[in-house]
């Protein structure tokens, strides 16, 4: 198994981010959603789908199962959900699968808070508040730490056969 390339504080401050974007992504979901009791476990249910069924398409195949990683730590999850794959690739799916379970799933979960903001704006009767001043920008810039912060550790991915890995492509 490989030395991991990424320093605990660096995984840990990718955790941080995320739970913090997340917690922001639950306030506006919640106090600016219109029916945030139908919306709320959306997000999460796409969220447990990134971890879960995205895990076993991608995780089962890397040398970083089961010990954290730029994914958020989804390495770890996964090592507790599913045993490593007896193939000899990294991936062992067609690229649309891991598109469709993992990469669509994650772009969902991210992008998913700013409905209710999409919705205000084609709303006439309903406004920005200031607190939407304050969140929206913050949610913006919690989402921007995060995906850079994932960017750059794949940077560091000694895995050359994961589509998102720059190893080996240079």
């Amino acid at each position: 198994m490989n030395d991991s390339p990424w320093s605990k504080k660096s995984l840990n401050i990718n955790i941080i981010l995320l739970i913090s974007m997340i917690t922001v992504g639950t306030i506006i979901i919640l106090f600016r959603s219109t029916y945030p009791l139908i919306y709320l476990p959306l997000y999460f249910l796409v969220w447990i789908f990134y971890y879960t069924v995205g895990g076993y398409y991608t995780c089962r195949h890397c040398d970083f199962l089961g010990r954290p990683c730029p994914s958020w730590n989804k390495g770890i999850i996964a090592g507790k959900l599913f045993k490593r794959t007896n193939k000899k690739t990294f991936m062992e799916i067609p690229r649309w699968q891991f598109i469709l379970f993992d990469v669509f799933p994650l772009l969902l979960a991210l992008f998913s808070p700013y409905l209710p903001f999409a919705i205000i704006f084609l709303d006439p009767i309903r406004r920005m508040t200031p607190i939407d001043n304050i969140l929206l920008p913050l949610y913006a810039a919690l989402e921007i730490a995060v995906i850079a912060l994932h960017s750059m550790g794949c940077r560091k991915c000694t895995i050359s056969e994961c589509p998102l890995s720059r190893a080996g492509k240079n």
